[in-house]
């Protein structure tokens, strides 16, 4: 019997959680760009502000795709990958700060801020999990 695509069971799989991380932290990215480029709400006024926020949110994005090519062969990359997805945490948390500081900077709905807040915050708990589904993968391996 066919089963409708958005329907199906996906298997919770090391690489699909990574695959997932990067897909919604895309979809974060998008949405942050498409929203700042409204120039009747994102006037120019706080124009250092504005590229903190899309320069942190790229950062996400670039972290997260960096991380998820980091071929884990040893404990270095294994390190590394690591402290890849750790900036990403620390990157989504400072997001959350600036959509925060934004809503009142831009005077913002707040359905626009909650959606917004809501994607950066699913992208945080993303890669939260992909890296606690690395590290206790890879953990066992290299827990010399």
């Amino acid at each position: 019997m066919a089963v409708v695509s958005g329907q199906r069971k996906i298997a919770d799989t090391p690489s699909n959680r990574q695959l997932n991380a990067v897909l919604v932290v895309s979809q974060m990215v998008t949405h942050t760009y498409k929203i700042t480029s409204n120039e009747k709400i994102f006037n120019h006024k706080y124009d250092r502000f504005l590229d903190k926020l899309l320069d942190n949110a790229t950062d996400i994005q670039t972290l997260c795709v960096e991380a998820n090519n980091v071929f884990v062969n040893d404990r270095s990359d294994f390190v590394l990958r690591m402290k890849l997805q750790e900036q990403a945490i620390r990157k989504c948390k400072t997001m959350l700060t600036h959509v925060s500081t934004a809503r009142y900077l831009y005077k913002l709905r707040g359905k626009k801020a909650k959606y917004w807040s809501s994607l950066v915050f699913q992208s945080l708990n993303y890669v939260k999990n992909w890296h606690k589904s690395d590290y206790d993968r890879y953990m066992k391996n290299f827990n010399n």
